[in-house]
């Protein structure tokens, strides 16, 4: 689904790590991903669309921010039903999750959050209609929730979050 996104109408929002955006305007929703992973949902009945950036799979304390896919995936998802968005029409992009070369392998931070993204989304059967995950390299995602269209770049020199 690599379709050209850039129509001058539609206004563009940056989702910095840790952040969550859910919409009924049209816009164009990006971010830059290494070991964070990102979940794109959107609901074309309802008209509504959102992405999350997440850091970790979970936290180790009582933290409950969105830097933390199993709080900011949940939330997202409630932040779209208080849109309008239903669960049995959403459908799911999920992208990042790297694991850069000079990362410890033992630390698996990339391989975890992708694994977090999954299991929440099938926890409330919203289906993966994109996957673009894991490997060695950055992700600049470029999404258009208006639409549900979804371009990711690969980044040469690894990626932010």
């Amino acid at each position: 689904m690599n379709t050209y996104i850039g129509m001058d109408d539609i206004k563009r929002y940056f989702l910095q790590p840790g952040y969550i955006f859910v919409t009924k305007e049209k816009y164009i929703i990006q971010t830059i991903l290494g070991s964070c992973v990102c979940v794109c949902l959107w609901d074309l009945q309802a008209h509504v669309g959102g992405m999350n950036h997440f850091i970790y799979a979970k936290p180790w304390n009582e933290q409950r921010t969105a830097e933390f896919g199993s709080v900011s995936t949940p939330y997202l998802i409630k932040l779209m039903q208080t849109k309008g968005a239903s669960l049995r029409s959403m459908k799911a992009h999920v992208a990042g999750g790297s694991q850069s070369r000079e990362m410890n392998a033992s630390i698996r931070v990339g391989e975890r959050n992708v694994e977090m993204a999954f299991r929440v989304l099938k926890r409330y059967g919203i289906p993966v209609v994109q996957r673009d995950v894991q490997g060695s390299r950055g992700r600049k995602v470029i999404f258009d929730v208006s639409t549900g269209d979804i371009e990711i770049r690969v980044i040469q020199g690894g990626g932010v979050g």
